[in-house]
């Protein structure tokens, strides 16, 4: 009797123990019960976690009167890669006399950088150190004898990773290659010392057309003046307003050149020779980059100035230069291209400011002259 109980019992033992296995195992949803005791229980799988605890050399200045930058070991990270740095006690040698790291501009500044291998290189050329696989580590100011001030990459973080091969600017912006179209409806003409053509809007383009026509399916805006007894300055001026930021220090679009294309109808109307005065960034006697600070709203306004000022600065460059203007006549539809370019890059990141780009060109006496643009294109950073 003990026995066949014994074996009774044994058989239910059997029989629940393979009835728990089949529920416990079986594929099916989990009961909330089990969801939670599953997230305080080990399952036996990796758990894998976002960090790095690598620290990239630390640049710093030789003791006394020195232009060394000894350096410490560190790992450099480059995209999903590591690599081990060396330590450098005697330190890379800076250029004397470089006063400023700011960006875009980076007018004199030291980079200390990685390339490749287990050391750091050094160079005051942006467009080296931000090279496309290139790490900048450091930026470092100079007297002519001492280092100044030295800034670690890392608090800089928001720094160029390529330079704009096409323009060979634009080091020290999140975008080094960018563009922007101003169409010929941003433009508007005007005429000093000449007499403008009867206008004919919305005429098919030609020699009696003003404002904005079209050549062979191409829009453009026109200026047409008539062969008056009197040399005649036209200009072409264009509204360049690119989406931008403003009130923030070193954000925003900063221009770096301006392309001006323009067509000339009509033999021998414009003068092979144009006018600059390049430290005024003036062409034919009209600023080139001009400005206009609207006032902010207030219930006592100051309106803003009538003429616009020049918004560059310093020695403007161009190509081609004022003796080699192309001044022929263009077939109606084909451009020649003009680049004006600031001697330093400018941000249009001001509030309530407008920015222009002015192509103003000096025609001969008695001659009739046209002069189109399908408009113009920006080179920019930002």
């Amino acid at each position: 009797m003990i026995l066949r109980r014994a074996s009774r019992l044994t058989l239910v033992t059997v029989i629940v123990t393979l009835l728990f296995a089949l529920y416990w195992f079986a594929p099916r949803p989990r009961s909330a019960v089990e969801d939670f005791f599953g997230r305080l229980l080990p399952t036996g799988k990796p758990v894998t976690a976002q960090g790095y605890s690598g620290a990239m050399p630390n640049v710093t200045a030789a003791s006394g009167t020195s232009l060394r930058l000894p350096y410490t070991a560190g790992t450099i990270t480059s995209g999903g890669a590591l690599q081990a740095i060396s330590a450098d006690a005697t330190g890379l040698l800076s250029t004397a006399s470089m006063t400023s790291c700011a960006a875009p501009a980076y007018s004199a500044c030291n980079f200390v950088y990685w390339n490749t291998g287990t050391s750091l290189s050094i160079t005051v050329t942006a467009a080296t150190a931000f090279a496309p696989g290139n790490v900048v580590v450091a930026f470092v100011t100079t007297t002519g004898t001492d280092i100044n001030v030295i800034t670690p990459a890392a608090w800089s973080p928001w720094t160029a990773s390529a330079t704009n091969t096409a323009t060979g600017t634009g080091a020290g912006a999140s975008n080094s290659a960018g563009a922007y179209w101003v169409p010929p409806g941003n433009c508007w003409y005007s005429v000093a010392t000449g007499t403008l053509t009867a206008p004919t809007f919305g005429a098919t383009g030609g020699v009696t057309s003003l404002g904005l026509v079209v050549f062979s399916g191409i829009p453009v805006m026109q200026v047409a003046t008539t062969n008056a007894a009197v040399i005649s300055v036209n200009t072409i001026t264009c509204l360049v307003n690119p989406p931008t930021t403003i009130g923030v220090t070193g954000r925003g679009v900063t221009l770096v050149n301006a392309d001006f294309f323009y067509g000339i109808q009509q033999a021998g109307g414009v003068n092979a020779t144009q006018v600059y005065s390049l430290a005024a960034g003036t062409m034919n006697g009209t600023i080139v980059f001009g400005k206009t600070a609207m006032p902010a709203p207030g219930a006592a306004e100051t309106p803003s100035t009538v003429t616009p000022i020049r918004a560059d600065a310093g020695t403007l460059v161009i190509n081609p230069a004022g003796a080699s203007f192309n001044s022929i006549v263009t077939t109606a539809g084909a451009f020649f291209t003009q680049r004006f370019q600031p001697a330093t890059p400018f941000g249009l990141t001001v509030d309530e400011t407008m920015y222009y780009v002015s192509l103003t060109v000096l025609c001969n006496t008695t001659q009739a002259t046209t002069i189109n643009t399908p408009g113009v294109m920006i080179h920019y950073t930002m």
